[in-house]
């Protein structure tokens, strides 16, 4: 709906005073459809919802005799404001979510880069107990090698490694059975038995230990890899964060552009008189910028629903149409 524009070259003189006072006065009086109990005065004038409100009248371009409504809606620019204020908020979000999230994954890298290393020392740690206990077992031996009929009785779990503890009590059977027959020769068999014994120890450590180095080159080569991945991963997230900030940041200051331009919510009615009688023409929001004036048609319904509640809290269908005005006005990055 395109409403009727002033003709400031026909216009009279200012809003109540002047040759057309009496259609403004006509119109205030008069009801409108749907809202039987109250005239267009009585919802209009003095509305919480403006900061303040004009009545005028005047010849348009077709010399009809227009009178015009106009509410300057503080309620409609604190709504405004809200939806300039989420989106501020979603950019500061974005903003301090760059820092917060390249701090995130930082924290990640590390302690992927930490388990690697606890992996690699755990390793290192069991290498050198296996090298150590071959080195036990290797003694052992040689002690073993030294036993003698006289001495075989001093033989027992704590005197060699813990691994060979399975087989201290048939030797120690075997030593007995040896010095009750005087038979050095059963000892010596015992002996080779707890030898070989303590062989097949030290080549079953030998063999984890060959599987403990590749382990160990694995968890090396992985390690270095993850460093790798770490500080390449580290020069992505910077460029990523800086990108990011600086995305944010230029939506911070188009947002305070945007804002800047914004100069407030005009709601305008108008009427046409026909025979002296006001014929309703139509209403619009008008979102006033400061190059140019955005206009809304919306029904009287909307209007004149708003203007019944009389409080600052606007319906749904009003802020639909504010929404409406408002996203005709983009952005500028």
């Amino acid at each position: 709906m395109r409403f009727s524009s002033g003709a400031m070259s026909l216009a009279c003189a200012a809003m109540l005073t002047g040759c057309f006072a009496g259609d403004v006065s006509v119109v205030k009086d008069s009801r409108i459809t749907g809202w039987p109990q109250f005239t267009v005065g009585q919802l209009l004038e003095k509305r919480k919802a403006c900061s303040s409100v004009e009545w005028k009248s005047f010849k348009d371009s077709r010399g009809r005799s227009v009178v015009e409504y106009t509410c300057e809606s503080a309620a409609g620019a604190v709504y405004l404001q809200s939806l300039h204020t989420g989106a501020v908020q979603v950019a500061q979000q974005r903003l301090d979510g760059a820092s917060q999230h390249d701090a995130a994954f930082a924290e990640i890298d590390k302690q992927q880069t930490s388990l690697a290393q606890e992996i690699s020392k755990d390793q290192t740690d069991e290498l050198a107990n296996r090298q150590a206990l071959i080195a036990n077992l290797q003694r052992d031996i040689t002690r073993i090698r030294g036993i003698t009929l006289a001495s075989c009785r001093e033989v027992d779990a704590s005197s060699l490694s813990r691994v060979l503890s399975g087989f201290i009590q048939s030797f120690q059977r075997g030593c007995a059975k040896a010095i009750k027959e005087n038979e050095p020769r059963d000892l010596e068999i015992d002996k080779n038995a707890l030898i070989e014994a303590a062989r097949m120890q030290i080549s079953n450590q030998e063999s984890a230990i060959e599987n403990l180095k590749t382990q160990i080159d694995m968890t090396q080569s992985q390690a270095k890899q993850q460093a790798t991945r770490t500080e390449d991963n580290k020069v992505a997230r910077e460029q990523a964060a800086i990108k990011q900030r600086n995305e944010a940041q230029g939506e911070l200051a188009a947002l305070q552009r945007h804002w800047a331009g914004f100069k407030g919510v005009r709601e305008v009615s108008q009427w046409v008189m026909q025979n002296n009688e006001p014929v309703y023409l139509g209403s619009r929001i008008d979102l006033v910028l400061s190059d140019k004036t955005i206009e809304v048609p919306v029904t009287a319904r909307l209007v004149f629903d708003q203007a019944a509640k009389d409080g600052e809290v606007l319906t749904s269908a009003y802020e639909f149409a504010l929404r409406e005005a408002w996203n005709r006005y983009p952005v500028k990055h």
